[in-house]
């Protein structure tokens, strides 16, 4: 019998919470914390919190 494909349920890929992104991009704007820190206690990847710094786009909407 071949085994039954069972999907995952969901991604978690982009399903960060937007506060937390926009906590630690405060924090560090307000020089409270550096990155490295700030990338540790949100715990948000380090990449998308310079990317949205440095373009300004710190919620997702376009």
């Amino acid at each position: 019998m071949p085994t039954r494909y069972k999907r995952k349920l969901a991604n978690s890929r982009g399903k960060r919470k937007e506060d937390n992104l926009l906590k630690a991009a405060d924090a560090v704007n307000k020089k409270i914390i550096g990155i490295n820190a700030a990338v540790i206690q949100f715990n948000i990847p380090k990449t998308t919190l310079k990317r949205r710094r440095k373009t300004n786009h710190l919620s997702k909407e376009a």
